[in-house]
């Protein structure tokens, strides 16, 4: 990623909570899987990082929750615990990292939990809102 520089300074503000980013940040770097998904006007890229969480599957809080509580995230545990197939289980994986709730796939290993549950509900509250 290129270093973003303003009046001499480079400033990373990393925060899930769309409204503080929107106050602070005049530019975004949206990530997905480790990669610049977008980058460019806060206020754009905010509104379709909102929109990709929108587009969310039914279980998503329910998962989300269910993640950060057990603090073990994989996708196989989705299939068991919600009986559904391993297509949906990766979608919804892939949208709680693009959500920042857990980290990137690690072959045949759990995904690390980012957030705490109070994160998660903030977090939650943006995708809702």
């Amino acid at each position: 990623m290129k270093e973003m520089m303003q009046g001499g300074t480079t400033v990373l503000f990393v925060s899930h909570d769309i409204n503080a980013i929107r106050r602070f940040c005049t530019r975004i770097v949206w990530l997905r899987k480790g990669q610049v998904q977008e980058e460019g006007d806060v206020n754009a890229i905010s509104d379709r990082y909102l929109d990709f969480l929108k587009i969310g599957d039914e279980y998503f809080d329910e998962i989300a929750r269910m993640i950060v509580n057990s603090n073990t995230a994989s996708t196989s545990s989705l299939q068991r615990r919600y009986n559904i197939g391993y297509n949906r289980a990766g979608r919804i994986m892939d949208q709680l990292e693009a959500a920042g709730i857990v980290g990137p796939s690690q072959g045949g290993k759990p995904r690390a939990v980012l957030v705490d549950a109070i994160t998660l509900e903030t977090i939650l509250g943006d995708k809702n809102s």
